[in-house]
């Protein structure tokens, strides 16, 4: 999935590193993969913003 920031400009904006997000977002990933109930609120709530 990707965003319309890159993990550079996101870490810029909350003062990380590239790779700091970029863990962060593999993090997000596997809990995502591993958690139904999380998945859905994830779905519902990325549904909400997609352009």
């Amino acid at each position: 999935m990707a965003g319309v920031f890159s993990n550079a400009e996101i870490g810029k904006h909350f003062g990380l590193t590239y790779s700091a997000v970029s863990h962060s977002v593999q993090g997000m990933k596997t809990m995502l993969a591993c958690d139904r109930e999380l998945r859905s609120l994830f779905e519902d709530i990325n549904s909400q913003y997609k352009l």
